[in-house]
């Protein structure tokens, strides 16, 4: 291959470069707006949001419920063995159990 047929080749390679470059410097990727994404400020819920458990120097765990049937089902879901275990793995660890119900943001709740 002669050096001329490569031209195009090399001229679309540079633009990519280039183009690439200018991306990552002026920090418009998405992976550069992910990093100020924040789920808890940026996004509104309507609820009723009830601190059941927060953290304390001998038990690091912080637990909410975002409304009466969340807290009713995590009692519920505290009772379960196999729960209770995976809570017990946990020790010396940072915990946040959150209490969200499967139907939360649709439909009518009670």
């Amino acid at each position: 291959m002669k050096f001329k047929e490569l031209i195009p080749l090399i001229v679309i390679v540079a633009i990519t470069l280039t183009a690439g470059f200018i991306l990552l410097v002026s920090k418009v990727l998405p992976e550069e707006q992910v990093k100020n994404f924040n789920a808890l400020s940026e996004i509104s819920l309507k609820t009723n949001l009830k601190v059941i458990k927060t953290p304390t120097p001998g038990d690091n765990t912080f637990i909410y419920a975002l409304n009466p049937l969340a807290e009713e089902a995590l009692h519920i879901a505290q009772n379960d063995t196999k729960v209770k275990q995976i809570i017990n793995e946990q020790k010396g660890k940072a915990i946040t159990i959150a209490a969200i119900p499967a139907h939360f943001g649709y439909g009518k709740q009670g």
